[in-house]
């Protein structure tokens, strides 16, 4: 985003600089394709096609975050809910004896 600074001369100086956003800049475009502007209603998207699609990418695997993979041998269902979650997982949490 691009910006004026611009200084009021009827106001007595004291350092300030006030930022006024430029008016003629593009509108944003569709983080998918590229090509249309956004439209509001599917933000940041342009339509709701491009909106599948991208959501179809990362259903496909397509997309993926950077980091260790969260998959191992155990389930859900497999995991003794008595046992809590396993050390060095989110949420645990180590307590002290008093």
């Amino acid at each position: 985003m691009s910006a004026t600074i611009r200084r009021f001369p009827d106001r007595p100086p004291r350092g300030n600089i006030f930022v006024v956003p430029d008016q003629t800049a593009p509108p944003p475009l569709c983080v998918y394709c590229r090509r249309h502007p956004v439209e509001a209603a599917h933000r940041p998207f342009c339509s709701k096609r491009c909106q599948l699609l991208d959501l179809s990418h990362w259903v496909d695997g397509d997309y993926r975050i950077a980091g260790e993979s969260m998959t191992d041998e155990t389930t859900i269902e497999d995991a003794d809910p008595e046992a809590g979650p396993a050390p060095g997982q989110a949420g645990s949490s180590t307590k002290r004896p008093r």
